[in-house]
């Protein structure tokens, strides 16, 4: 049987259901607001994430490109290896103490901050 994620389900009350939809729909909020307010309504929709940065023009690649940027910048710059073996091991070690303390995804973003106009 493959691997089934399990995703924190997201419940809107229908009086923040309405907001978020009047906002998500609004030309005078910024395009900000709106797009926050479009992925928190799919995501309550069921929509899956992958899904809803593809539709909001997001990409897997970006994602991809600023892991290895960081990954350059904190463990590769400035060192040299004497084989691509002792290389491979200082990477593997690191996405090993990475994975140790997962970086929890926190909204900073409330329900209370938004302007429906």
């Amino acid at each position: 049987m493959p691997f089934q994620r399990t995703r924190a389900r997201l419940v809107l009350t229908a009086e923040v259901e309405s907001r978020l939809s009047t906002l998500a729909h609004s030309r005078t909020a910024s395009a900000q607001q709106v797009e926050r307010a479009q992925i928190l309504l799919a995501y309550a929709a069921g929509e899956s994430i992958s899904a809803i940065a593809r539709r909001l023009h997001g990409s897997w690649l970006n994602l991809v490109e600023s892991f290895f940027a960081k990954l350059t910048k904190t463990l590769l710059r400035g060192i040299r290896g004497a084989s691509k073996a002792e290389l491979r091991e200082r990477i593997e070690r690191h996405l090993q103490e990475l994975n140790q303390e997962p970086v929890v995804m926190k909204w900073t973003y409330g329900l209370e901050s938004l302007s429906v106009a």
